[in-house]
């Protein structure tokens, strides 16, 4: 094995790129050299003897991959990451495809910095892997690594190879007895977009081999990102069914699935997660958004809420109906957890989609150490919000500067921040303090009992609503029986009482038993109507 060549060594074709080229449709960023020193460096390696065994990129350069080695008690522990970019969907696409970075390892750098996401080495961002060996696959077979096509294609003169299954057991190979992951305790199989859908397809042929390699020592579980595809969205179904064809991808596909679709001349629906999932056995914790950028775009709320809504329940009826199975599914509408200025995974300076608090990295962790059927939510993370959903993207997450004795901030004028005991003011306003337009809030703290916050300008965290918009205030009578009232008065004429912010001294009806559930108890509230009385 050595380090990647020198790019010069190789001259690409010069001939004219194939119109089919604008079907090359996700974005592509060349590994960056990096600074050895540097605690993110990962070493380039080709793997030149495989390709004299015939796992060819398109344009029949060797596979290639990087490695950045784990430390401490991450020293065998192992992330492998399947890079992703879309795919090749005919012999005339693949060659032009062929003629860059997604089908060519020609003018790879010799090293990169693997940082970032379930890259990055800080702990607060990546909990789980931030000091796991880290190793990226580069994408460059266009099939999501189900290419099986023994005798190379022909176009205008230039040679295609469709050998996504060959480099993939190849680089398996070399991860595992070269780079040394034979010794792993711990494996991630991750990869976003084209490389989540090669995750969920190759999952369990992933944890096979590695499991032989370790003697069953190590604990193998699959990550795919954004991979799961849905056939009504009539651009994945045009692509997906397409590469099928042309990958050659019947004889590489799950087995069982096969069975059961071949017979009605169905076998490429095995290439989409919501047919195929069902037969994954190797636990798997899919990342996913329920309104993808890349598959429905965005542009139609309609149709983007529909197609949402469809994604949301194929994922429960096809990867959820295993107990060991669970789903990040954020209502943000992005396209790779790494992607884009602001990333939905988030990082130290800007979380990124949150459910109930928790990061797409803290709920992989939760998930990976204590498994789907211990989890309250069993494994199922999810906004199930409507698009667009701006509030479901990159939030900062609230933090209070407000002691637990005083958790309400107030800013009666500039440069003078307090926090109140209760939310109420001197005026009778009840729980005025807890709206969270800050603007409107009161200029007096209850009875005068305030203090000064650790950090101006004060600030507070106010729950997030479990009730809906018409119906805001929520209310517990007693355990188990909550509701939310469309007003925060109760039957007896007491004027504002379900807003309390001590909600043991609420009342135990609604206003005109004007009532309604919450979407999730126990019920929680935060006043979003003034509380003048």
């Amino acid at each position: 094995m050595q380090v990647l060549w020198v790019a010069s060594l190789w001259v690409a074709s010069e001939s004219v790129l194939p119109v089919h080229l604008t079907d090359i449709d996700d974005s592509y960023v060349a590994p960056v050299q990096a600074d050895p020193d540097s605690p993110t460096f990962a070493q380039g390696y080709v793997l030149n003897d495989a390709a004299k065994r015939g796992a060819l990129c398109l344009d029949g350069s060797p596979p290639a991959h990087y490695h950045r080695k784990g430390t401490g008690s991450g020293a065998n522990k192992w992330f492998v990451w399947q890079e992703g970019g879309a795919w090749c969907t005919d012999v005339g696409n693949c060659a032009a495809r062929a003629l860059t970075g997604l089908g060519s390892t020609v003018n790879d750098t010799l090293n990169t910095s693997l940082t970032g996401g379930y890259f990055d080495i800080d702990s607060s961002v990546n909990p789980l892997m931030y000091n796991w060996n880290a190793v990226w696959l580069r994408y460059c077979d266009g099939g999501s690594l189900m290419g099986d096509v023994s005798e190379p294609a022909v176009w205008q003169n230039q040679t295609v190879y469709l050998r996504g299954k060959r480099i993939l057991e190849e680089q398996l190979q070399a991860v595992l007895y070269e780079r040394g992951m034979d010794s792993a305790t711990d494996v991630v199989f991750g990869g976003c977009s084209a490389g989540g859908l090669a995750v969920y397809l190759n999952c369990d042929k992933f944890a096979a081999t590695v499991s032989a390699a370790t003697n069953n020592r190590a604990k193998v579980t699959c990550a795919p990102d954004s991979g799961f595809f849905i056939d009504a969205i009539p651009r994945c179904h045009i692509r997906l069914a397409r590469a099928f064809e042309v990958h050659n991808a019947s004889s590489t596909v799950d087995k069982e699935c096969l069975a059961k679709y071949d017979a009605d001349g169905e076998a490429w629906k095995c290439f989409f997660p919501q047919w195929s999932a069902p037969y994954l056995t190797t636990p798997t914790f899919a990342l996913q958004s329920q309104y993808d950028g890349w598959q429905m775009g965005g542009e139609n709320v309609t149709s983007t809420n529909r197609d949402g809504q469809d994604l949301r329940k194929l994922l429960q009826s096809s990867l959820l109906l295993a107990p060991q199975h669970g789903v990040f599914l954020d209502s943000c509408s992005h396209h790779c957890g790494l992607q884009g200025p602001k990333p939905a995974w988030g990082s130290k300076d800007q979380p990124g989609s949150l459910v109930g608090g928790v990061s797409m990295g803290q709920a992989l962790e939760t998930w990976y150490n204590q498994g789907s059927s211990s989890l309250k939510n069993h494994g199922l993370y999810e906004q199930n919000q409507v698009f667009p959903c701006d509030d479901c993207c990159h939030g900062q997450a609230p933090v209070s500067t407000c002691p637990a004795s005083h958790p309400w901030a107030y800013r009666p004028a500039a440069g003078f921040d307090y926090c109140c005991a209760t939310a109420d003011d001197n005026s009778g306003n009840l729980a005025v303090n807890a709206r969270v337009n800050r603007s409107l809030r009161s200029n007096s703290c209850k009875d005068n009992n305030l203090v000064q916050c650790t950090q101006k300008p004060c600030s507070d965290n106010i729950s997030k609503s479990m009730c809906g918009g018409l119906h805001p205030w929520a209310y517990r009578p007693f355990a188990d029986f909550d509701f939310c009232c469309a007003s925060a008065d109760d039957n007896f004429g007491h004027v504002g009482i379900n807003a309390l912010a001590d909600r043991s001294k609420r009342g135990n009806t609604c206003k005109d038993n004007k009532i309604a559930g919450c979407k999730e108890k126990p019920c929680v509230d935060y006043p979003t109507e003034s509380m003048l009385v």
